[in-house]
């Protein structure tokens, strides 16, 4: 239970600071920053008609190298272990 409360308090530290244009650097877990996706053509998936899809604010995440090594050493693992291909 307190570490769900933990997890809302830093959700909406994060949201506010990202809200307000900052990049958020969390040692040992990665960046956070938003980046502006520009406009694109797309296709309406019920009449196949070509849509231009506006250009927004999205969330972009760069994984710091302490999670990067983890996530490579368990796949490490999964490869030894016949898990990935």
């Amino acid at each position: 239970y307190r570490v769900s409360e933990a997890l809302d308090v830093i959700r909406q530290a994060l949201a506010e600071c990202l809200a307000s244009g900052d990049v958020v650097k969390i040692n040992g877990l990665g960046t956070f920053s938003i980046k502006l996706r520009a406009a694109r053509k797309g296709r309406s998936p019920i009449t196949g008609e070509a849509v231009t899809i506006p250009p927004k604010y999205v969330i972009h995440f760069v994984p710091g190298k302490d999670l990067s090594d983890a996530v490579e050493e368990f796949t490490d693992n999964q490869r030894r272990k016949g898990r990935i291909i």
